[in-house]
């Protein structure tokens, strides 16, 4: 075994999460902040898709804190208080896991609102409601909760042998099956998305038909902010999708080391 090829290896990693790792905290913490300015301002807040971006970027912004900075704090800057405190390793995992659901499933609640509201059926858009929106998105935050409290209690610190502690789920079949789970969705929301940005296209373009009125001018039944916020769900979909990857990296890289 090549000693010196592993200790060069693990020396770029440390170097990449030490330099790279505030960087992407950084701009994460930065975009979602400028997008919680945009989905205030009184054009948007009012639309229901506005409620489920609101949601989304305060849910990505606990989720950078829980799920990136650890990693970043542990590789980087050898700083792993929750590998020595089971209290804080139960609390981080769960705050990881509920937040990595929550961001998708609100992306998905907002695609779902671009389809209603888009529809050419009247009676299909008036479920494009504020009060809807504050009530499914309230509904997706406990049930979320209250699913994954599972991984609280199975959460535990592994030691590994002549590397340290790991904090992690309980080795085994749980960790299986939780693993599997986790790449499920990270298949089944991309997947999803992409079926209900096609669908709201399509009903994009019917209606955006020109209806004559009995004037003689041209009406649209999509406003000016509506498809805003559809061309703000495909880049809000984008950043999900990369920064998906990087936590599918990271869950099986601690599988591994299990």
């Amino acid at each position: 075994m090549d000693y010196n090829l592993i200790s060069t290896l693990l020396s770029v990693q440390q170097n990449l999460f030490k330099i790279g790792g505030p960087i992407l905290i950084f701009l994460g913490v930065v975009s979602n902040l400028l997008s919680l300015t945009v989905f205030i301002q009184k054009n948007f807040r009012k639309n229901p898709c506005s409620i489920y971006f609101m949601a989304f970027n305060v849910s990505n912004l606990i989720l950078i804190y829980g799920s990136l900075l650890p990693p970043v704090l542990e590789i980087g800057y050898n700083i792993n208080h929750t590998a020595f405190n089971l209290g804080l390793c139960r609390l981080r995992l769960y705050v990881a896991f509920v937040f990595n659901c929550l961001c998708p499933s609100y992306l998905i609640l907002a695609s779902i609102d671009r389809v209603i509201m888009s529809s050419a059926n009247a009676n299909v858009r008036k479920y494009s409601t504020q009060r809807h929106a504050y009530i499914l998105s309230i509904s997706n935050a406990v049930s979320w909760s209250v699913s994954l409290i599972h991984v609280a209690i199975f959460s535990t610190i592994i030691e590994l042998n002549s590397v340290g502690f790991l904090c992690y789920l309980q080795p085994g079949s749980y960790t299986i099956a939780v693993t599997i789970g986790s790449l499920a969705k990270e298949i089944i929301t991309p997947t999803s998305m992409f079926i209900l940005g096609l669908w709201t296209i399509k009903n994009v373009r019917r209606t955006r038909q020109a209806v004559v009125s009995p004037s003689g001018s041209y009406l649209h039944s999509l406003q000016f902010s509506n498809g805003n916020l559809i061309d703000i769900q495909a880049g809000q979909t984008i950043w999900k999708r990369n920064f998906s990857r990087y936590y599918r990296r990271n869950i099986l890289r601690q599988c591994r080391n299990v």
